[in-house]
């Protein structure tokens, strides 16, 4: 059931201070506009963790299987990313919020922006870990070293 996938995105950018609790139907009916879905069925609060990745891609697969989107490599990623910028705040507020920090603290606000590109999917973790989880695996290789 598709809502519960959407019930779990929102949870995810309430919890990561993407949306505020007030912004809550506001964004669930924005993503129901981009997936054409014209009711919303209530469902019970999954409990069980999903990453970002993970809840993006159930998304992407039910709007490829309605036809909202074409099934290749391209066409899922911009959708995915249109998905997250349903639930990311506006440059203007990333900015004040940055600059604020900076102030304080540069490094601060260097970290602060690295961790919302990564809470945002705009820094794709998954792909990284992925990648450097198969780099440290295959360290070593094609080397006389261990």
């Amino acid at each position: 059931m598709i809502e519960k996938v959407l019930n779990k995105l929102i949870f995810y950018g309430l919890e990561r201070g993407l949306i505020e609790k007030d912004d809550e139907i506001w964004a669930r009916n924005t993503l129901m506009g981009l997936l054409k879905l014209s009711d919303w069925r209530e469902t019970e609060e999954a409990s069980e963790h999903r990453e970002l990745y993970e809840i993006l891609e159930d998304i992407t697969d039910y709007a490829a299987e309605k036809g909202l989107v074409n099934d290749d490599i391209t066409s899922r990623d911009l959708f995915d990313t249109a998905v997250m910028g349903l639930l990311t705040p506006r440059p203007s507020s990333v900015r004040k919020k940055f600059w604020n920090e900076y102030k304080e603290n540069p490094e601060k606000a260097t970290n602060w922006y690295y961790g919302f590109s990564g809470d945002t999917y705009y820094i794709r973790r998954s792909l990284l870990y992925g990648k450097y989880k198969t780099l440290w695996e295959n360290r070593g290789e094609g080397s006389s070293r261990n």
